[in-house]
């Protein structure tokens, strides 16, 4: 209780001058998609540009360190890793995922991942579970098919795909803290799904659908 008093005794105080900010440098047209926080005790900000750049940051005092550049098109999401944090992963509408290595090169990426040629969508959304053994993409609704597809991150290797269980967009998919098989995603059909992955069968992973009645734009899972 006493913490949280002093937490909002130091907003009350705060003035609008307080705070720290950094200059896009933005032009017509660019702007902010994307944000990204490393888990690490000195972590950068990923912030994914309408230039197909992703900018990298320190958090503290917001200073410039790299930009990532190699995408085609627009960025969709971009996500650190959970095991090794210097990784960088980004999906975009060039139908393709990019591992990138902070400490390295950042205008050529580590590992690149593309759908088999049978699906034509573009990638919405991207997470990796907790030890960055799998990787999981939503895509956009194309001919009536959504995919969720998964990789296997060790090897760049395609594992499978769900297809029956969103009929729109896949805007939001995310692994459970701390799980390699717990997933949930959402979709602009209106359904939350959570799946447990160490099943077999698309029909045996979906564990909960919920309906949310409207568009889902973004799902969470609360750390325990």
């Amino acid at each position: 209780m006493e913490s949280e008093t002093l937490l909002i005794k130091s907003l009350q105080n705060l003035l609008l001058t307080d705070k720290s900010t950094i200059d896009t440098n933005k032009s017509e047209g660019d702007y902010i998609l994307d944000l990204a926080v490393q888990n690490s005790s000195d972590p950068l900000i990923a912030a994914v540009y309408s230039d197909f750049t992703i900018r990298l940051m320190s958090k503290n005092g917001l200073k410039h360190s790299s930009t990532i550049s190699g995408h085609k098109d627009t960025v969709t999401k971009v996500q650190f890793g959970q095991s090794d944090v210097h990784m960088v992963y980004s999906c975009s509408k060039d139908k393709t995922i990019r591992c990138w290595d902070t400490r390295t090169s950042t205008t050529k990426e580590v590992k690149l991942f593309q759908a088999p040629p049978a699906v034509t969508s573009e990638f919405l959304s991207l997470d990796v579970s907790h030890s960055d053994l799998l990787l999981c993409a939503g895509t956009e609704m194309v001919d009536n098919d959504s995919y969720l597809l998964f990789w296997d991150n060790r090897q760049n290797s395609l594992l499978g795909c769900y297809s029956e269980c969103h009929q729109d967009d896949v805007t939001q998919v995310c692994f459970q803290p701390g799980s390699d098989r717990n997933l949930a995603s959402g979709s602009a059909d209106g359904l939350v799904c959570i799946f447990d992955l160490a099943e077999t069968s698309e029909d045996d992973a979906l564990q909960i659908t919920a309906n949310a009645e409207s568009d889902v734009s973004r799902v969470g899972d609360r750390k325990s």
